[in-house]
């Protein structure tokens, strides 16, 4: 987990954040290069779209918006400071290694 999580207690049981289920079930080295490439333009939008995924990045408003494609419910979308969203990709098991984000 990030210790960005937001849990959501559902009958008991502990549900991830969409910024950590997309850290733990998505992101790779080639996820981390295609976000590390929007990052490093410094401006402007970007959509991304990955198997479950899709992440918004604003560069301008600061903002990152992260939506899971399968549930188009309103739990469905979590946004986070790009600050934030950066920060749980530096917990991706290889992402020093890399050199990414």
């Amino acid at each position: 987990m990030t210790g960005l999580s937001v849990r959501r207690f559902n009958m008991g049981a502990v549900v991830m954040s969409l910024i950590d289920r997309f850290v733990s079930e998505e992101c790779d080295a080639y996820v981390r290069g295609a976000i590390q490439d929007v990052v490093s333009s410094g401006t402007g939008r970007a959509a991304l779209e990955f198997n479950v995924f899709e992440i918004e990045i604003d560069m301008d408003g600061g903002k990152v918006r992260i939506s899971d494609v399968l549930d188009g419910t309103e739990a469905g979308v979590e946004e986070v400071s790009i600050g934030d969203f950066l920060s749980a990709l530096k917990t991706v098991k290889g992402a020093e290694e890399t050199g990414a984000v």
